[in-house]
């Protein structure tokens, strides 16, 4: 399972969807694009619908 990020105090949900906030300094938005990269490389589900993170 994965930590918390340390940024996530300037992750913001939208009506598009999860962004992070423009005033955030420059390491919580790489940490921010990092965790994104992740979800969206390693987010899909199985056969049986059940999303695994690694």
């Amino acid at each position: 399972m994965l930590s918390c990020p340390k940024g996530y105090k300037y992750w913001h949900q939208n009506d598009t969807g999860l962004t992070i906030k423009s005033n955030a300094p420059c390491w919580a938005k790489k940490e921010f694009k990092d965790y994104m990269r992740l979800f969206k490389e390693n987010g899909k589900p199985d056969k049986n619908g059940i999303v695994r993170y690694y």
